[in-house]
């Protein structure tokens, strides 16, 4: 019985880590893509005069842009904290599965 249960639980493990590693590669290419609209609106200001309304803008905008940021850089930090348990958990019950098949074989 325990030998099942470790080992739905090493499936379980498993699923996680592999839906958890499909939503940091998105967060991450969200992030790429608003660096990138950051590096492009940075680049639209520097022919701007500092003082015009556009200029201010873009600043709110930027201000906005870096905020959006943060925000997806504490998610992937949550995201990837999740996947240091799911392992632990994975790798504690490979180790349990690992030992119930050696009692097995030991009786």
């Amino acid at each position: 019985m325990a030998l099942a249960s470790n080992e739905i639980k090493q499936q379980q493990s498993i699923a996680m880590i592999h839906d958890i590693d499909n939503v940091l590669t998105r967060l991450n290419q969200v992030k790429v893509n608003l660096l990138n609209s950051t590096t492009d609106l940075l680049n639209f200001a520097s022919t701007l005069d500092p003082d015009s309304p556009e200029m201010k803008a873009i600043e709110r905008r930027r201000q906005q842009l870096a905020a959006y940021e943060k925000k997806i850089d504490g998610e992937i930090q949550a995201y990837q904290n999740r996947k240091k348990v799911a392992e632990a958990i994975l790798n504690t019950s490979s180790q349990n599965v690992d030992k119930a098949i050696a009692r097995m074989g030991g009786r």
